[in-house]
């Protein structure tokens, strides 16, 4: 046994090999190793989700500076409510 111990310890390249399987035993058995993965993607999932949001709040910023224009609130008005300005002519056809 201590021959072997010895031998061992005179061998970078064993000590090496015990020290990588070492640490591969401790991150996958201590679960470090998996919680650093779903941190991974939950990072992803995130960076996606704030682009997402900066996308729709653009189109939204935009929408809101129209509402602040005259001709997009009668233009609004007409197609939602189909309201006439004055002066205009209003045509009535009956389905029979």
């Amino acid at each position: 046994m201590v021959q072997w111990l010895s031998d061992i310890l005179h061998s970078p390249f064993k000590i090496l090999w015990i020290c990588f399987i070492s640490c591969i035993v401790l991150l996958v058995g201590e679960g470090s190793l998996f919680r650093l993965w779903n941190l991974y993607h939950d990072e992803i999932r995130m960076i996606e989700s704030v682009s997402k949001l900066n996308d729709d709040f653009k189109v939204l910023n935009s929408q809101f500076r129209r509402v602040n224009d005259p001709d997009f609130i009668e233009h609004e008005v007409r197609d939602r409510l189909d309201l006439a300005s004055e002066g205009e002519l209003i045509f009535v056809f009956s389905d029979n």
